[in-house]
């Protein structure tokens, strides 16, 4: 009997010696307790936020080491090896610029995957020249840079070209000859291209850009900016103050704002400049002849109470597209003679079901597009007799994105994306009525999904508010509950999920998955007062959205919530933490890519005032409620089970900061030791938007095979 129960001990012993194994590092836990208006809240991994804090990067370090022995499976390699074989089955057109004498530059993807290079074509038919290659940019270096924006002039005679390493946010430009492709200029470095551009001088002797002259890749602080002109043949730092909080002291501009100079790309005769936050702001404007001159008049233009979301110039007539009275928008107009945003001439009114998402000034007149749920877009006309014509499309699309000329021109095209085929780019003959095919080459634009069903419904949330969903899934799929499903949501700062064609999804959709979109307040989907039904104190209503999606997905059959995975990025990370966090029940796994999780420290980093206007301040008593209540990271109680998830954190990150995914890991992981909790920190990267095409795709390998696992997939079970 002694010896049976020796051998039970020690058998007891050798598992609990491999539980003991299995079960992850947890976190070292640092006790900090903040006070907010009399309550009382409790931080154990405060130490965190302090990126160079030994015990952070150790642990972190061992994190990314459970990514790395994932990527060793079998499955998992095979998996990337099949997302590269996509993205290199053809050549890819990924942006395209037409200049206004209809010459032609574009990224372009070559068959063999690299990096996309900048190509140049002087018309339509002329032959294709590779105009500048990235590995050129500082190749002495050895470093991989990638092209994140480009510009060309107004005559096409040179264009800027800006260049980011190892997907960090700030970039460094050049202005290249497009005869000789010769750079004409030193490198300007700490560019912000990425909002509003970059604006040529009417003459092409310079350009107009956002830079933040104070950043340093230690504090990534991105406060302080300036909106400055470069003059072609001068010293690259030596550039030319237009707009800032410094040089400015009359205008009330945050440090915080975003500073902007905008030249009107028509004629050029105008410029406009403001300090953003988010898509309303006070504009002012001056005479494009001033910026030289060093003495610049700026003048109001309008207020951010004018709700003005974007806007044309048309001779002297200045056309807009506003929310003011108008949640679904309308299109106004007013004359610089007499400007009055008070009592415009209403162009275009309001529609009460469909939103205004863009518009188009051309000698026939105004084009603009109304969308439906963000995912139905519509074409339409005003033209010079003020009658609206609807424009037949060859083909329903989801979303529409038009350009032009100006006024002085017939030109029309634009680009058109859904769910089941890629973007595709499209000239718009008015006397004819036709639409042409821009063909640059990259066959694969045309590439169209067969034998998958989309639906477009809309979803009962808690309140009775209609959310629009999207379902992707294949013909002849039965909807009988034991489907995976993989829902994305965003949810913040006004902006759409609009249909696209994309890897992830086409990837989960042809191993029978259900791919689903939930168009949650907080984005743009339905107008500005869909915005605003997700903004601060309303933010809850983003996660109950989506909640609310997953229910009627689970109560009709289309998935289990064993099988359903959730999705989302950055602000978009509020959405989907908060809904696991408050509906754990309804979802097997959740992944979150560089997501705000821990908002009520938001406000501590760097640039953490600029969500002030989206989430709230801890300084206000009531913001501070609706703060801490989408604040996931305090959302988690210990002991309870949560859906396992898959988080990813970028070092040089100035927009959220690593330390939010990696403390909603740690307290996750702390709460149940059986959750499985994946977080990687890239250590070179940034918040995902310039990553190289390798590193983008072996993050989608990771995520996709993660989902797989999660939810059953008897190809993706990973040997544990």
């Amino acid at each position: 009997m002694k010896t049976k129960l020796n051998l039970l001990l020690i058998v007891f012993i050798i598992i609990s010696c491999a539980k003991k194994e299995k079960q992850p590092v947890l976190a070292p836990k640092k006790k900090v307790i903040d006070t907010y208006f009399g309550q009382e809240v409790a931080d154990n991994y405060r130490y965190m936020e302090d990126l160079e804090n030994p015990e952070f990067l150790s642990w972190v370090r061992d994190k990314n080491k459970e990514i790395n022995k994932l990527r060793q499976q079998g499955v998992t390699k095979e998996l990337l090896d099949k997302i590269r074989g996509m993205s290199v089955d053809k050549e890819s057109i990924l942006e395209t610029y037409r200049t206004k004498n209809d010459k032609y530059f574009y990224f372009k993807k070559d068959v063999k995957g690299n990096q996309p290079k900048l190509y140049y074509r002087e018309s339509l038919s002329a032959k294709e020249e590779l105009l500048y290659d990235p590995k050129d940019f500082k190749s002495e270096l050895n470093n991989q840079y990638i092209i994140n924006y480009f510009k060309p002039s107004r005559d096409g005679s040179k264009i800027v070209i800006s260049l980011i390493e190892s997907d960090r946010d700030i970039s460094e430009m050049i202005i290249v000859d497009v005869a000789s492709k010769k750079v004409l200029s030193g490198v300007l470095d700490k560019c912000w291209p990425n909002v509003l551009g970059v604006s040529w001088l009417p003459d092409d002797s310079g350009i107009v850009y956002t830079n933040f002259p104070s950043f340093d890749n230690e504090n990534k602080s991105m406060l302080n900016s300036e909106a400055v002109l470069y003059k072609l043949g001068v010293k690259s730092d030596e550039l030319i103050k237009l707009f800032s909080k410094k040089n400015n002291a009359t205008i009330p501009i945050k440090k915080e704002e975003l500073c902007v100079s905008i030249i009107d790309e028509h004629k050029g005769e105008y410029v406009f400049s403001a300090g953003l936050i988010n898509q309303y702001a006070d504009f002012y404007y001056a005479k494009t002849s001033e910026l030289q001159e060093g003495n610049i008049d700026w003048k109001l233009l309008y207020t951010k109470q004018d709700l003005i979301f974007s806007y044309e110039v048309s001779g002297n007539d200045f056309i807009y597209l506003t929310a003011k009275n108008a949640g679904n928008f309308k299109i106004c107009k007013t004359s610089f003679d007499d400007l009055d945003f008070n009592n415009p001439e209403v162009l275009v009114e309001e529609d009460p079901n469909e939103i205004i998402t863009g518009m188009a000034v051309t000698n026939n007149g105004v084009y603009f597009v109304r969308t439906r749920n963000g995912v139905e877009a519509s074409l339409f006309l005003l033209d010079n007799n003020n009658k609206i014509n609807k424009i037949k499309l060859s083909e329903p699309y989801g979303s529409l994105n038009i350009s032009s000329k100006g006024a002085g021109y017939s030109d029309l095209w634009f680009d058109s994306s859904g769910w089941l085929s890629k973007k595709q780019r499209f000239d718009f003959d008015f006397l004819s009525k036709e639409f042409k095919k821009e063909n640059l080459g990259g066959n694969n634009l045309s590439k169209t999904l067969k034998g998958f069903i989309v639906e477009e419904i809309e979803v009962a949330s808690h309140d009775g508010e209609k959310v629009p969903l999207s379902i992707i899934y294949k013909k002849g799929m039965k909807k009988d509950g034991d489907n995976r499903l993989l829902i994305k949501a965003y949810g913040a700062y006004g902006l759409s999920l609009l249909p696209k064609m994309s890897t992830l999804m086409t990837t989960w959709l042809e191993k029978g998955g259900v791919y689903a979109v939930a168009h949650v307040r907080g984005g743009g989907e339905k107008g500005d007062d869909w915005y605003k039904a997700g903004l601060k104190a309303s933010k809850p209503n983003s996660w109950k959205d989506l909640n609310a999606c997953v229910s009627f997905l689970i109560d009709n059959n289309y998935t289990h919530s064993s099988k359903v995975v959730a999705l989302g990025a950055s602000a978009g990370g509020i959405c989907i933490s908060k809904a696991i966090t408050e509906s754990p029940d309804f979802y097997k796994a959740a992944i979150i890519q560089v997501g705000s999780l821990n908002v009520l420290r938001h406000e501590s980093r760097a640039n953490g005032k600029r969500g002030v206007k989206e989430y709230g301040t801890v300084k206000d008593s009531i913001e501070f409620k609706g703060l801490y209540r989408m604040d996931a990271y305090h959302s988690i109680n210990v002991g309870q089970n949560y859906p396992s998830v898959y988080l990813t954190g970028g070092m040089n990150d100035p927009r959220v900061s690593a330390w939010q995914p990696a403390k909603f890991a740690a307290k996750l992981q702390e709460a149940h030791l059986d959750n499985t909790v994946l977080l990687y920190t890239d250590f070179e990267g940034g918040h995902g938007f310039s990553k190289t095409e390798e590193k983008r795709n072996q993050e989608l390998a990771d995520i996709l095979s993660f989902a797989f696992w999660q939810t059953g997939h008897p190809d993706y079970q990973i040997a544990e």
